[in-house]
């Protein structure tokens, strides 16, 4: 769930694939869309403004990377646990 002043289909805007994440509002929201080529102009023109954007950006890549590792850390030592005493062909 996300709140106040976060951000959703990030990866999109610094790698120009399509976005990979949806969002459904159940509350009343302001949204913003910006596009990469609004943000490249953004650039020219209020390169303030676009630094402080592309810094919130990288930091929430960032943020949902380690989450994700640390998901995928325990699900796989969930997983080698529930290996431990299973005979593996080959050995």
């Amino acid at each position: 769930s996300l709140g106040y002043g976060q951000i959703v289909g990030e990866m999109s805007m610094v790698d120009c694939q399509p976005r990979s994440a949806r969002a459904v509002v159940f509350a009343d929201a302001a949204l913003f869309e910006l596009s990469r080529s609004q943000l490249v102009q953004m650039a020219k023109h209020r390169p303030d403004i676009a630094s402080r954007l592309l810094f919130a950006v990288v930091e929430t890549i960032s943020m949902r990377l380690r989450q994700s590792e640390g998901l995928y850390q325990a699900l796989l030592a969930r997983t080698l646990a529930t290996q431990e005493g299973v005979p593996r062909a080959g050995l």
